[in-house]
């Protein structure tokens, strides 16, 4: 479900719902040969997985006028089931050696919160300047799989584009 309405000339609120399912695909399902062979691979699929899904609500604020735009949006995000994939180290006693294996599981649940900007602006009629970025917070419940200290994180990212578009004749 989604909405925006305008907010004067040159500025727009928006603002969406959305439930989201993913379910597991083929790559995630079970390969019962790999159990037999496992010393000689690096990947175990899960037949036991879970449909993953997801509950997101944005807020949005968007402002265009002439050569710029500057769109600002706030998000929460609550997933079930989380489908991800993990690595163990393993000993195999009969060779004598550690390997790793690769693997899906479901986590519980997880929350992610936060801002994302984007900013762009035509300097000239050939050079287009795009600012975007990111601050979030990530909340993972997994008592089945992940290290406390690996399950609470503040993340952001930013980046600057810029984008030159030549004639024909160059």
């Amino acid at each position: 479900v989604a909405f925006s309405f305008p907010v004067g000339e040159s500025s727009q609120f928006k603002a969406s719902y959305d439930i989201i399912a993913r379910r597991p695909s083929s790559n995630w399902e079970a390969n019962y040969l790999a159990y037999y062979y496992m010393s000689q691979i690096s990947s175990i699929t899960n037949p036991n997985l879970k449909p993953e899904f997801a509950n997101s609500l944005e807020l949005g604020y968007m402002y265009t006028h002439k050569q710029t735009s500057l769109p600002l949006t706030a998000f929460y995000r609550r997933r079930t089931d989380l489908v991800t994939r993990y690595t163990e180290i393993l000993y195999d006693s009969v060779e004598n050696r550690t390997y790793t294996m690769t693997s899906y599981a479901n986590l519980n649940k997880s929350q992610n919160f936060g801002f994302e900007f984007f900013f762009g602006q035509r300097v000239k009629k050939i050079w287009r300047i795009n600012v975007t970025g990111s601050f979030y917070r990530n909340l993972i419940d997994s008592d089945n799989l992940l290290d406390e200290n690996l399950s609470r994180d503040w993340a952001w990212n930013a980046g600057i584009n810029q984008t030159f578009t030549v004639g024909k004749n160059f």
